[in-house]
């Protein structure tokens, strides 16, 4: 997600924001493998992690779902030179752009990547 000029307003914002999702789905879409099952794992362990707390209020299951097709779209592209530390500071700089804080690197942030990319190399996507 791109930062965003503070004078925009919402609408185009709004408009931004579709065009990237837009272009994020067709990314997917076009791969030429299925990225189903490492997209279920970003999701699992991103949202275990929670890291706005907003499905420990219970918001929708899908609250996390730009960031999460983000950040699997980065490992796609990053396969050949991923590890832990690289993943761990791109998801927290997709949050970070999302919702407009800072997220400082902590033990949950480590175990969320670490949890990732372990899972990721038993898949034997990295």
């Amino acid at each position: 997600m791109k930062k965003f000029n503070k004078d925009l307003s919402f609408e185009e914002r709004a408009k931004i924001i579709q065009a990237e999702v837009a272009e994020e789905k067709e990314f997917l879409k076009n791969l030429s493998f299925d990225s189903t099952a490492m997209i279920e794992v970003v999701k699992k362990f991103i949202d275990k992690w929670d890291p706005a707390q907003l499905l420990e209020m219970e918001s929708p299951e899908d609250e996390y779902e730009a960031e999460i097709r983000t950040i699997s779209i980065y490992i796609i592209k990053h396969l050949d030179v991923l590890n832990v530390k690289k993943l761990e500071q791109q998801i927290r700089e997709v949050f970070e752009d999302a919702f407009e804080v800072g997220f400082a690197q902590d033990k949950s942030s480590i175990e969320t990547a670490t949890g990732i990319y372990t899972a990721l190399r038993g898949l034997d996507i990295v």
